[in-house]
């Protein structure tokens, strides 16, 4: 396809990557999404102002497939975000981060779920931890079904936004990401996009999310704790004085055990969202419900290697809430 058909052309899928200051891994990033195995998409590229040498490297790449937007100033990933929006060709965007890796079928994956289910807006998946080097250090899976994911994001962001694909006309309908949210625009626009339609998460790792020292997330940390705590007390409060977790509803959330060993990550993930749940309805007064949650991360601990002294502060904690 020329680069004049290209751009008549309107893709499947918009790929949207903000860059500011990410030529370190910017080439890696690009290449993982130009040799996936469903190639129907555009890339979008819109570059913050950097002052690195990132806007070069991009447009270096020859690909028609490749949009390059270049900002002067640095505006922000907040406004970055809005104006792919804006921009995308595509009725389904994938987001990307310039630091992270896709997997060679996630777009196909993905793609493949969007024109099976058409209530579906928003679809994550599981995703594996690598350091700056690339080195696998862990593997962090996820709720996996539509009420699942909704329940949990009461006390979690329970999606990984370079993950996901959403349908653009959803999220502009929902205003898109909000300022105000800083540092938590993704799980302040869930809870938002919430309501449009099917959520669901892929349980396979489609995307290698790179703990970069200099990324957005952990220069601002104490500010998305802040904000996250803002929307958590907000999603709570829709579900009343039972909360989001009664015991009725914690099979929505948490998989039945099986025969199948389940792996190490998997499980320290379940207990963790246990605890989660278990502080939240100790903060509320809810002694019995918080112990209950506390009990079950202790069962999900248990179905792998015992860490003792885990299981005693868990149980040392759950006693300290309903004094």
């Amino acid at each position: 396809m020329c680069i004049e058909e290209c751009k008549a052309h309107k893709p499947a899928v918009t790929v949207l990557m903000p860059v500011y200051n990410g030529a370190r891994y910017l080439r890696e990033a690009l290449d993982s999404i130009l040799a996936q195995s469903f190639t129907d998409f555009e890339l979008l590229v819109i570059d913050d102002g950097s002052t690195d040498g990132s806007p070069e490297l991009v447009a270096s790449c020859e690909d028609a497939r490749i949009r390059l937007v270049r900002r002067e100033r640095n505006m922000g990933l907040i406004a970055t975000l809005n104006q792919g929006l804006e921009l995308a060709r595509a009725d389904l965007v994938a987001r990307m981060d310039a630091d992270d890796v896709a997997c060679p079928h996630r777009l196909e994956r993905q793609v493949a779920e969007f024109r099976e289910r058409p209530g579906l807006v928003l679809l994550g998946s599981d995703l594996e931890i690598i350091d700056a080097a690339g080195v696998p250090i862990g593997y962090e899976p996820k709720p996996v079904d539509d009420v699942g994911l909704k329940l949990a994001l009461s006390v979690i962001c329970a999606i990984g936004h370079p993950t996901v694909v959403f349908r653009r006309e959803a999220v502009l309908k929902v205003g898109g990401y909000r300022e105000e949210f800083h540092a938590a625009e993704d799980y302040d626009l869930w809870t938002r996009l919430a309501v449009e339609g099917e959520f669901r998460n892929l349980p396979v790792p489609l995307l290698k999310y790179r703990i970069n020292p200099q990324g957005e997330s952990l220069r601002k940390t104490a500010l998305q704790s802040e904000n996250s705590a803002i929307i958590r007390r907000r999603e709570w409060l829709r579900y009343g004085a039972a909360g989001p977790a009664p015991r009725e509803s914690w099979h929505f959330i948490w998989p039945r055990k099986s025969s199948v060993q389940k792996g190490r990550d998997e499980i320290r993930f379940y207990a963790d969202l246990h605890r989660h749940f278990a502080r939240a309805y100790a903060e509320r007064g809810q002694g019995m419900a918080a112990l209950g949650h506390h009990l079950a991360a202790i069962y999900w601990q248990c179905n792998s290697v015992v860490d003792a002294m885990a299981i005693l502060r868990t149980i040392r904690d759950s006693f300290g809430k309903l004094r």
